[in-house]
């Protein structure tokens, strides 16, 4: 007990500048977010805890969700997927919708894997590799919070393609019994990568950080503010009484219900002609709290929220810009930026690898399969109408110029309408082939 007392110590002063009654570490008193003492290094997420902020907390659920929902809501491009086949083979499979849940656990949890279920596999299967002529019929995904990794979990034979790397991750499945799924069966989608000298937890090395906990220093703020906003809006208007000779009434017999009688005659008066009917030794007021800096506030710990986490404070808390001149262009674009980068970041290589793996064993393609996302903005009505009106008078004049022909004004206009591109044929206006450019005489000595 006494080495536990002055480890515990050690822990708690190893700096002054954590055990002081300024900022409330140390063993003075405990912070107000997190009720712990603080530890320098990267801990284990409370993943109950994760958890229960994306059921309850709205932005929460948006900051972890959004990316994956908005990066794959327009379709993706396979190469070489003629008829869409391969599309909708992996639609029927839940590959997308495990794509999207992989991409929302990364950032809720730091990171995910999806492991592919293949024909004939059980239980006893899943923790040998896989079979070469093994055919893929499914997909589930798990949470680091139900995958404890140690050391051991690494391969140790050199000559081995997993040495270094996780060889089987043990995966505790509904029932408490743990699977150790072998990891060709695996795909990990990472969450923000930790500097390498804070990576001393197994699961932080291998999946990455959380964004919900690294943002949880302003998230966990917002609750409370709210809270509190909503106490003085209830409160506001608060009614004081000061009755003349109060303490010896409530003394006497029937003296709580004599006052109770009091107030009640006072609010009657207040609520038949806005007066108030009172003796002259009584005293009424009005309590009220004054919300003139209430709004700046917010918007101040909503901007700390969205620094954080790197979006724009109008398309993270749905508060858009109105007004005749303000578009919110430039927060549009920013989050479409953030998008991108993201699921390049997170989704890009593991859905290669899972498409890759798909048509290797189902469809009988050989070589790495890729793909294209598809747009994170689709363009309302009224936008591809603009878009087609500035085409239309860009067409003219080129037309009127003598640049383009009435068959390439047609087909850029007509057959390529859904494009801002445009583009001419290789003959002249005239409608002759463009002459090839002479070959100049070589001179012979």
């Amino acid at each position: 007990m006494a080495q536990d007392s002055i480890q515990n110590e050690i822990m708690y002063l190893s700096d002054g500048a954590y055990a002081n009654f300024v900022t409330g570490f140390g063993n003075a008193s405990m912070d107000k977010d997190e009720h712990t003492h603080v530890k320098c290094g990267v801990t284990t997420p409370n993943y109950s805890a994760l958890a229960a902020q994306y059921v309850k907390d709205g932005i929460v659920k948006r900051i972890a969700r959004d990316p994956a929902v908005k990066s794959l809501k327009a379709p993706i491009v396979i190469n070489d997927d003629k008829n869409d086949e391969t599309f909708k083979a992996l639609s029927r499979l839940g590959f997308f919708r495990a794509c999207r849940n992989a991409g929302t656990w990364a950032n809720l949890f730091g990171g995910s894997i999806v492991v592919s279920i293949f024909e004939g596999d059980g239980d006893a299967k899943l923790e040998e590799p896989v079979g070469d002529n093994a055919k893929v019929v499914g997909y589930r995904v798990y949470t680091p919070g139900r995958i404890n990794l140690t050391e051991s979990d690494l391969g140790s034979d050199p000559e081995s393609k997993w040495y270094g790397k996780v060889e089987k991750f043990p995966v505790q499945v509904r029932n408490g019994k743990i699977l150790n799924i072998h990891a060709s069966r695996c795909h990990v989608f990472h969450g923000i990568e930790a500097p390498d000298i804070l990576d001393t937890d197994l699961n932080t090395y291998i999946f990455g950080c959380s964004l919900v906990d690294m943002a949880n220093v302003g998230l966990k703020k917002l609750p409370p503010a709210f809270g509190s906003i909503s106490n003085m809006l209830q409160e506001n208007g608060l009614s004081v009484f000061g009755l003349n000779g109060f303490s010896q009434m409530l003394a006497v017999e029937g003296g709580v219900a004599k006052a109770r009688e009091r107030m009640n005659l006072i609010k009657l008066g207040i609520s038949s002609m806005r007066g108030v009917v009172q003796d002259k030794e009584d005293t009424f007021d009005m309590k009220s709290h004054s919300m003139s800096d209430i709004p700046e506030s917010v918007k101040m710990l909503m901007a700390y929220v969205s620094a954080l986490i790197g979006r724009p404070v109008s398309t993270l808390f749905g508060n858009m810009v109105s007004g005749l001149s303000s578009t919110n262009e430039g927060d549009i674009r920013q989050e479409n930026d953030y998008m991108e980068q993201w699921r390049q970041d997170t989704l890009y290589e593991p859905m290669v690898e899972m498409l890759t793996e798909f048509r290797t064993r189902n469809e009988g393609k050989t070589g790495i399969q890729d793909f294209t996302f598809g747009e994170v903005w689709q363009s309302t009505e009224a936008e591809k109408a603009d878009v087609f009106e500035k085409k239309v008078n860009s067409c003219k004049s080129l037309y009127e110029m003598g640049s383009i022909t009435p068959k390439e004004t047609r087909k850029n206009l007509i057959l390529k309408g859904g494009t801002s591109e445009i583009s001419v044929d290789t003959e002249i206006p005239d409608g002759t082939q463009t002459p090839p450019t002479p070959t100049p005489p070589t001179t012979e000595e």
